[in-house]
């Protein structure tokens, strides 16, 4: 789960709202995309996102992998893993640990080719469809893009020799 600042990099001050993204472990599917009011504390937002990808999905969330603006969070029933420098972390876990760096990619695709950068719909509930559209957007293109690489691969293949 990442959190999202819309605004300008350049200035201080932040303009728009707060986008709490889920996103599922290995294949990057965006399963919670959701606008939240005001400038809230990233680790006070942790248990909201956790309750509504639990709703959405129907699976309860055994583990997130979160970065360290979750610190101070108030989740007790999940296993909340924050990625840290330390070196005495399993094997395992730091793969795990790595792999939350893949969703700041996905979240600059959302803002590019997601149009996540910007939301042209008026107040919080525009900004909240806008934040599930461009979930869902992300989604397809996934989709897609498995299809037509699976399509390629096909392609390549041989015909049957006839002969034989």
């Amino acid at each position: 789960m990442v959190l999202i600042k819309k605004g300008f990099g350049i200035h201080n001050t932040h303009f728009g709202n707060v986008v709490s993204i889920s996103v599922t472990h290995k294949e990057g599917f965006v399963v919670d995309a959701t606008t939240l009011e005001g400038r809230p504390y990233d680790g006070h937002t942790l248990k909201e996102a956790i309750e509504r990808t639990e709703s959405n999905t129907g699976v309860p969330i055994e583990q997130v992998i979160a970065d360290q603006g979750y610190r101070g969070h108030d989740v007790t029933e999940t296993v909340v893993n924050l990625s840290t420098a330390k070196k005495d972390i399993p094997s395992k876990l730091r793969k795990d640990l790595d792999q939350r760096t893949v969703v700041e990619a996905m979240i600059g695709h959302m803002k590019n080719e997601g149009r996540l950068n910007k939301c042209p719909l008026k107040g919080i509930e525009g900004s909240k469809f806008h934040s599930l559209m461009c979930g869902c957007g992300h989604n397809l293109r996934l989709i897609l893009n498995t299809i037509k690489s699976r399509l390629k691969a096909l392609a390549a293949i041989p015909p049957p020799n006839p002969s034989t």
